[in-house]
């Protein structure tokens, strides 16, 4: 896959180095801003794991999916707690309409 990115660069003559340059600028930003470093309050440990977890299902980083869950809890603190419960609510709907 790389090599085919690689063919590609080199094919639109673009710089490799550059590119890559370029995508950790946009990470680097990214990362560093965002509502939780906005407020800079604490979140809660088994809410952070919940939402990391959840985050994964969209992201094979780790770092992606902490820094979504972040802010996330930044806005509500009790997020995922509440998606969990969502989910459960809409799981039993569901459950209940394949019934009839």
């Amino acid at each position: 896959m790389i090599k085919l990115f690689m063919l590609l660069l080199r094919k639109k003559k673009i710089n490799p180095h550059k590119f890559e340059s370029i995508i950790y600028s946009i990470l680097s930003a990214f990362l560093s801003k965002g509502r939780y470093n906005e407020a800079g309050g604490n979140l809660d440990p088994d809410q952070l794991a919940m939402g990391i977890k959840v985050e994964m299902e969209h992201t094979s980083d780790p770092a992606i999916a902490k820094r979504i869950a972040s802010d996330h809890l930044a806005e509500f603190p009790q997020y995922y707690t509440y998606l969990a419960k969502m989910e459960s609510e809409l799981s039993k709907l569901n459950k209940k309409k394949e019934k009839k």
